[in-house]
């Protein structure tokens, strides 16, 4: 599965979390950001971030998740919106990796606030509904 997700650390007590897959036969239609931001039923999926609270509560699914040896369709559901039934239960091997980027390495950091222009967007576009 070709999944991607970033998360970005504003201050200490401000997170946000930004993900997509590509079209792939698991996820047919693919998934990309606006769609990711209407998940209103999932804490972490604000465009205007969230606090430390719920920051730690998506590590410890992150941890759940990435250590054990079956794939757990409900945490991954939890976690990035995206239900995997036929993967459920299967032996995988996760593979999640980090990088660290700071401010003046991200073209455009601190032009604008993406929270807002996604929010408008979403807003304009909103006649789709993901659930």
């Amino acid at each position: 599965m070709d999944h991607k997700f970033t998360l970005i650390k504003h201050n200490n007590e401000r997170f946000q979390i930004i993900q997509g897959y590509v079209e792939t036969p698991q996820v047919t239609a693919g998934f990309g950001l606006t769609d990711w931001y209407q998940m209103k039923h999932i804490d972490h999926s604000n465009p205007a971030g969230f606090n430390l609270a719920v920051m730690e509560s998506v590590f410890t699914k992150l941890e759940h998740f990435t250590s054990d040896e079956f794939f757990n369709a409900q945490i991954y559901k939890e976690l990035f919106g995206v239900s995997i039934k036929e993967g459920d239960g299967m032996t995988y091997w996760p593979s999640l990796y980090h990088r660290e980027l700071l401010d003046e390495n991200i073209i455009g950091c601190g032009e604008r606030d993406l929270a807002h222009s996604l929010d408008s967007y979403i807003n304009e576009r909103s006649s789709t509904s993901i659930e």
